[in-house]
């Protein structure tokens, strides 16, 4: 279905067909992220509506770490360290309203095993095995 243009104000929405914006995250929808150290994280916000919506991420405490990209809907960690736990949100907008939806991304630190070549025992006072 062609929708008319009849708003000669807003030539580019037409009232009629217009729909606001529903927007989801993806990998389905998850509401809790978790991470280990130095992986890379990549996460989706999938927006839909008439006119198609534009879409932003923001962190919900309002400081969205500087290493973070944002690539039209994706947000991108390439290297993901625990500064980067937080909640994060994705708005869309358009001439019709907004929606969000939000997730809350948890990384832990990487655990780095010792080989047990690494490790040297000495017991104090010495023992004596005689």
């Amino acid at each position: 279905m062609r929708c008319p243009k009849e708003n000669p104000a807003h030539p580019d929405v037409d009232e009629a067909c217009s729909a606001p914006p529903r927007v989801v995250i993806s990998p389905d929808e998850p509401e809790y992220l978790v991470s280990v150290g130095d992986e890379q994280v990549v996460v989706r916000c999938l927006g839909k509506g008439n006119p198609t919506p534009t879409i932003k991420w923001t962190r919900k405490d309002g400081k969205m770490p500087s290493d973070i990209t944002i690539r039209g809907p994706q947000l991108v960690i390439a290297k993901a360290k625990t500064t980067h736990s937080g909640e994060y949100v994705c708005t869309g907008t358009n001439a019709a309203g907004s929606d969000s939806a939000s997730l809350r991304i948890q990384v832990n630190g990487r655990l780095d095993l010792l080989k047990v070549s690494d490790l040297q025992l000495q017991c104090l006072p010495p023992v004596s095995l005689a």
